[in-house]
């Protein structure tokens, strides 16, 4: 008969990770018509998060649509999110695009394989992992030049395979905060940490928490990309490019916020 201790071993080995993930989209104002060139999913067996950005260069060639494309490879990745490599799925889905029509997205795919968290990223969408309310990883944009990510899309320049593949080690508890540009480039890390520390405190489940977190995240980073005075990421990245740019970049913003959980605890 096994022991008490190798029972809970037993048990310990047994439980599966899971991420409990709310989003938030705000377009830019002048895309708000149309829903703006972000797109987001969320995988239906809390395994896999994923974020693009539609490359806004596109607008001015007739018949492009990067937002077709931003939607279309979120959906095709959410379809194929069965397979356990973000990477594989991200190449499966890409190969699924029309690329008959112009346009291109920036594409982030995370996904909980077993203790870890692995992360795929082509462009400068990103995604950071906190622990006890502290940064404790961030992906690498991928990236061109200053403002030129990679990009999946009709001019092939770019692959799936081009861009980060990280594994992060996770526990329960970790909050995980993945965005497109329009977050990352107007709230500073400082900032998310004390959101993620206020709603901690402030919430009665850890689905209301995520929820609060991603609003509060996307509101923010709206509301600095509009302020032409204050001092951004962006605008301190251009800085350090040798460019002179002042105040928040207004953009599409879309959060997708999520909290590491034993399989169990998914519905809490």
């Amino acid at each position: 008969m096994l022991s008490n201790s190798k029972n809970n071993k037993i048990n310990s080995f047994a439980r599966f990770l899971k991420i409990i993930s709310k989003a938030c989209l705000i377009p830019h104002p002048e895309k708000a018509h149309f829903g703006g060139e972000d797109y987001y999913f969320i995988s239906k067996n809390n395994t896999t998060i994923g974020v693009a950005d539609g490359v806004g260069g596109w607008a001015d060639h007739p018949g492009a649509s990067s937002t077709k494309y931003s939607h279309d490879l979120m959906n095709f990745c959410n379809e194929c999110s069965y397979i356990t490599d973000p990477l594989l799925i991200l190449q499966t889905a890409y190969e699924k695009l029309d690329f008959s029509i112009k346009g291109s997205t920036t594409a982030l795919v995370a996904q909980v394989c077993d203790k870890s968290l692995h992360v795929c990223n082509v462009g400068d969408s990103a995604l950071s992992v906190y622990r006890k309310n502290k940064r404790v990883f961030q992906t690498t944009d991928t990236l061109h030049g200053f403002n030129f990510p990679y990009q999946l899309g009709s001019a092939k320049r770019d692959n799936p395979s081009d861009g980060t593949y990280d594994i992060v080690p996770i526990q329960p508890g970790d909050v995980i905060v993945a965005g497109s540009d329009g977050l990352w480039d107007n709230v500073w890390n400082n900032d998310i940490e004390k959101h993620i520390e206020k709603v901690v405190i402030d919430s009665n489940s850890k689905h209301e928490m995520m929820q609060k977190l991603a609003d509060l995240l996307g509101n923010d980073a709206h509301k600095n990309g509009k302020d032409r005075l204050f001092n951004s990421p962006f605008a301190q990245d251009a800085l350090n490019h040798g460019y002179r740019y002042i105040g928040g970049k207004l953009d599409d913003v879309t959060v997708v916020a999520s909290i590491v959980v034993e399989d169990e605890k998914v519905n809490e």
